[in-house]
């Protein structure tokens, strides 16, 4: 680099942009502490001061011995050695020291004036020493064979090692304006096969490069051609011009050797240098200099055949965008195979390069293929020691992890400040050893990790005893090699770059992988869990970036719902429901349930489905009033319920069935045409066809076909395979129709069965049977257990407490069974919601009712009192049946958020109340007894007294209370106020989630209402027995079960349902980048116009 007037900012922000993230990077300038060497030092200075790792790169001097001011042997154990620098006072640029013009004092005196301090922020200085003082280019030849040699080098050490992917480092020469031997010694890089960058408008030297890089183009061309002669000597009298400015400062031979440097750069005669070797950058146009630099390198003789080493220098760069232009694009099969993108996507991984990923992924690269349990430990492994803040809270969370399930005998308790210490081990293995921790231990970690975060939602993604072991092995073969060995995919890298806190490869994967809104829930789940855990640290910022991403995710889910519901309704419903097995057997609904995803579960698509399962069998459109009629005379439900609509239903069966038909001979048709006569996209169809009858009719356990359906493209299958799932209501509907009498004579038994067991009707017969409960209880506490404590006899227990004890044993009998569908007790005390710990209490206060009226019959009293709060709590607990109307749902919401402003209110009240209380009764009443004073006086005069009742005859004066009352009233409202607007915006998407939670007990609460509901129960729990002491068949684990909640499909289904779902995500994901893009152009033309 030559001695620029003014480094520019868009210069300097390029030079750091290519220094940043590679593995090492020398530059050479000639390291004097003025132009271009001074203000690098300067930018790696301000890099350093502001945290930017800036080891990698080794600034080194390279200057001759002369030019140096305060010369003398370096030493550096002495203070004012010149390896200590310091800055002098003539830090200018002077004349020229080669200029032989005027006596021989004044060439002394000008060649004194050209030394120069040494740049303190430079790393290594080389100095040529001749015996000159003051001239420079002493260190020109030097420098050539030093770039050679390490060319040379490192040719022959990859020559004895044989590597495959070729390591030789590029050597280039960046011109930032320089004088006459910047020139020269570009000419001689060049000839040594070392590109140029000249930086146009730095000025001198680098200007004249570049003018001599538009010449050469021009002179190329074939008009120039035809007039050579005409045109080398244009050129040849323009490089006179350009060096008559060395006249004073240069002999004749040395500006015959500047002329002659400028030809050969310029002008394509016998002894010109090759054009590919010289390259112009524009700071003022363009600041990607890196795009230069490769472009340079990739037309180099050492790289231009060598596509792994073009593929290397794009990865060093982090350029994927030029590796799609330069590399990639156009290469056929054959040659992408020869470059092993595998092991550079490895390489991509490992150091978490987004555009790579996605760019080898794009290009067919199977995360199957490359990921391997040793390369996801290692992978965990890199990202928790590399000092991040994410890695330390990874390191942190899996420690705690080990400790908890006591992986090794001897665990430490280390804190974080030892964590941050130990980040400096060289090897990641050695810093997991100095914690105890093996390689093959990571897996069980992360595994144990997302289940504490969780809540053990996620639990057994990698089994604790065996990582390779996969509990979903018999419902997707596929995920196995022919080992037996579990197959990592990019759900697992997924799960890996949530933890790592990397969005963009997260993204990356999910588009990527399979089942996509259940992926996308997952992401949104564990980020929100984050953000929780960060709340537990007192993160906030942490926090608040957390639950972005969760949203961010939650919103792609609910995009490629929304699409798949825009493109077929029915399927959409099935997606909701089936089993997801790779995440933990939950389903998509499920996942978002837990997780409080509202604006999923407030989607048409998800109410819809819920709405089909509270109807049951019926049709959605049937009144109520049918409905309560046939509730009460069940011999008209064949006639009210499903006469009304049975030949809509009809219709409909009959409808899909000729679709089916005429699909499967379609089908037919087109497999018996011949290959060569089919378009295009029919044989494509018709292959896929026939391979998937291949693979169900064959043993879906050979890996033959497995990987031969596995090798067929998703968006084919997509095409040609669009499913028709049934909803429940249409099996329920065509299996009445397969019957012997037919469905338009359906028997009784079944109409009543339907009927029955829609969680719509046992909603209305539960509510009903609460009512006669309430009476009961009421009618208790009113009339006979008040004549029982008074009764001379003794308060014996009626008939009807009998009776209600055995009611509320069935309630907690129920409430049980409700707990038992968790996975865990921590899911099972993370998924209470309010009513189950009302109904807790309730349980609780009832237990205390039984024991006084049993276990002490004297203390009729206390149990009276007890029974009359139990009941009271079942009178607010009615208000759950209120959840099931649209209107009044969110309004239960409401009141129950209202409950928690009652404690703010009531510890503003207490102040209110004892300040005035205390100070009252202390000029009141001097001679009162403590606890009178406390229970009466201090806490219910002044309590009473801001309702409005004074006590006047206690009291000499009369006294105004009502300022209190009206302050406390408005507080209470302003509270209330604050609840009501914060609720109303978000209400219905509340009652949209808990309308899931009602809905599904109901459905799987037995179909008798209390007092008979012991009857189910006692049938459910000799079925379990049954089925406790049968042997488990294969059936059971490879057949379906479902329900209206949970499907549980084949393998065959599940491909078919991730290839819709597939499509309508990449019709989702276009869109959505289309958006962004129509967004980014109308703010970038409104910023052009408000310029």
């Amino acid at each position: 680099m030559g001695f620029s007037r003014d480094f520019a900012a868009k210069l300097k922000q390029a030079v750091l942009s290519v220094t940043s993230g590679q593995q090492k990077v020398w530059i050479f300038t000639h390291g004097c502490n003025i132009g271009a060497a001074a203000q690098i030092g300067m930018v790696m200075e301000k890099a350093s001061f502001v945290g930017s790792d800036i080891s990698n790169i080794s600034l080194i001097g390279l200057n001759s011995w002369g030019n140096i001011h305060n010369r003398r042997p370096p030493n550096p154990w002495r203070a004012n050695s010149p390896l200590r620098l310091r800055q002098g006072d003539d830090d200018k640029v002077a004349d020229d020291p080669a200029d032989e013009s005027g006596s021989a004092e004044q060439r002394k005196s000008r060649r004194q004036a050209t030394v120069y301090h040494l740049d303190k922020n430079h790393t290594h200085f080389i100095l040529v020493d001749d015996g000159s003082t003051g001239l420079g280019g002493r260190e020109i030849r030097l420098r050539t064979e030093l770039e050679k040699f390490v060319v040379t080098k490192m040719r022959e050490v990859n020559a004895a090692t044989r590597r495959r992917i070729c390591s030789i480092p590029p050597v280039l020469q960046i011109c930032v304006e320089g004088g006459k031997y910047t020139l020269l010694m570009a000419e001689k890089a060049a000839d040594e096969g070392t590109p140029v960058i000249a930086v146009r408008g730095s000025g001198r030297s680098a200007d004249k490069l570049a003018w001599a890089s538009e010449v050469r183009a021009a002179a190329a061309s074939a008009a120039a051609a035809m007039n050579a002669e005409s045109t080398e000597a244009r050129v040849r009298q323009r490089i006179k011009e350009m060096a008559a400015e060395y006249v004073n400062t240069s002999g004749p031979q040395e500006r015959r050797a500047l002329e002659r440097a400028l030809f050969r750069f310029a002008y394509p005669s016998e002894e010109a240098l090759p054009a590919d070797l010289l390259a112009v950058f524009d700071p003022t146009a363009d600041c990607d200099l890196s795009r230069v630099i490769l472009d340079v390198v990739f037309r180099h003789r050492d790289f231009k055949a060598d596509l792994n080493t073009q593929m290397m220098l794009a990865m060093a760069w982090d350029r994927a965008d030029i590796a799609e232009a330069r590399i990639l694009s156009g290469l056929s099969k054959q040659r992408l195979k020869e470059l092993n993108l595998s092991r550079m996507m490895a390489r991509a991984l490992m150091a978490q390069q987004v555009g790579f990923v996605q760019l080898f992924m794009t290009f067919g690269v199977s995360a199957s293929a490359v990921l391997t349990r040793d390369r996801l430990e290692r992978l965990y492994l890199k990202f928790a020691t590399e000092g991040s803040q994410q890695g330390e809270r990874l390191l942190a969370r899996l420690l705690q992890c080990k400790e908890s399930l006591d992986l090794c005998s001897c665990c430490h308790h280390h804190d974080r400040q030892s964590l941050a210490q130990h980040h400096n081990c060289r090897y990641e293995e050695d810093a997991w050893a100095h914690w105890g921790v093996k390689q093959r231990d990571i897996l069980p970690l992360v595994d144990r990790c997302l289940s504490s975060l969780t809540r053990d939602e996620l639990q057994g993604i990698y089994t604790v005893n065996n990582p390779s072991v996969d509990p979903t092995k018999v419902l997707f073969p596929l995920r196995y090699r022919g080992s037996g060995q579990r197959k990592y995919n990019v759900q697992d890298l997924f799960i890996w770059s949530l933890l790592c806190h990397n969005m963009e490869l997260a993204e990356a994967f999910w588009r990527h992988g399979k089942n996509h809104i259940g992926t996308a829930l997952v992401g949104s789940m564990l980020l929100r869990r984050m953000a929780q855990d960060a709340v537990d640290n007192d993160e906030m910022e942490l926090k608040s970036v957390f639950e972005t991403d969760s949203a961010h995710f939650e919103e792609l889910a609910v995009g490629v719902l929304a699409r798949c519901y825009q493109s077929n309704p029915e399927i959409t419903k099935a997606l909701l429901i089936r089993e997801l097995p790779m995440w933990n057997r939950q389903t998509a609904l499920s996942i978002a349930e837990g997780n409080q995803c509202l604006d999923f579960m407030h989607h048409s698509a998800v109410q819809d489905l819920l709405t089909m399962v509270w109807m049951g069998g019926m049709a959605t459109s049937t009144s109520t009033w049918r409905i309560l009629v046939s509730i009460f005379l069940p011999v008209l439900a064949p006639v009210l319920i499903f006469k009304t609509h049975r030949r809509f239903n009809l219709v409909h069966l009959h409808r899909w069935r000729r679709q089916e038909r005429a699909r499967l001979s379609q089908s037919a048709a087109s497999l018996e045409l011949p290959t060569s006569k089919q378009p295009e996209p029919v044989a494509q169809h018709a292959m896929v066809h026939s391979l998937l009858d291949e693979v169900q009719s064959v043993d879906p356990k050979a890996p033959s076909a497995r990987e031969l359906l596995d090798t067929v493209m998703i968006d084919e299958v997509a095409d040609s395979l669009e499913l028709n799932l049934k909803t429940r209501q249409q099996l329920r509907m065509e299996a009445l129709y397969r019957q012997k009498r037919g469905f338009l004579s359906m028997s009784f038994v079944t109409c009543l069965k339907l009927f029955y067991t829609a969680p719509l009707v046992k909603c209305i017969l539960n509510c009903l049977a609460t009512l006669l409960f309430l009476g009961v209880f009421s009618y208790i506490v009113l009339m006979e257990l008040g004549k029982r404590c008074q009764s001379e006899s003794g308060p014996a227990l009626h008939w009807t407490e009998w009776f209600l004890f055995a009611w509320i044993v069935q309630f907690m009998i129920e409430e049980g069974r409700q707990f038992s569908h968790f996975r865990s007790i921590r899911a099972k005390l993370a998924g209470m919601s309010h009513f189950d710990r009302f109904d807790l209490l309730i349980c609780c206060l009832f237990v205390a009712c039984g024991g006084f009226r049993i276990a002490a019959p004297a203390q009729c009293e206390w149990a009276q009192c007890v029974y009359a709060l139990t009941l009271s709590l079942f009178f607010l607990r009615f208000m759950q049946f209120y959840y099931v109307h649209h209107s009044l749902g969110p309004k239960v919401l409401m009141i129950i958020e209202m409950f928690g402003d009652i404690v703010f209110f009531i510890a503003i009240l207490v102040i209110f109340l004892l300040s005035f209380g205390v100070a009252s009764m202390s000029l009141r009443d001097e001679n009162k007894k403590l606890p009178d004073v406390l229970a009466k006086n201090i806490l219910a005069t002044p309590y009473w007294q801001m309702y409005g009742e004074l006590n006047l005859e206690g009291f000499v004066e009369e006294i105004q209370s009502s300022t209190v009352r009206y302050a406390m009233a408005v507080i209470l409202l302003a509270i209330y106020i604050n609840t009501f607007d914060r609720m109303q915006s978000s209400s219905f998407k509340y009652w949209c989630h808990i309308r899931h939670d009602f809905i599904k007990e109901y459905y799987y609460r037995p179909c008798l209402p209390p007092p008979l509901i012991f009857l189910p129960h006692l049938f459910r729990f000799a079925q379990a027995l049954l089925q406790s002491h049968r042997p488990l068949r294969k059936d059971d684990t490879e057949g379906v079960s479902s329900d209206d909640f949970v499907m549980r499909l084949q393998l065959t289904y599940q491909q078919r349902l991730q290839a819709f779902e597939k499509k309508a995500t990449d019709a989702y994901m276009q869109e959505r980048d289309r958006k962004m893009k129509r967004k980014a152009q109308k703010k970038q033309r409104d910023d052009e116009d408000s310029d």
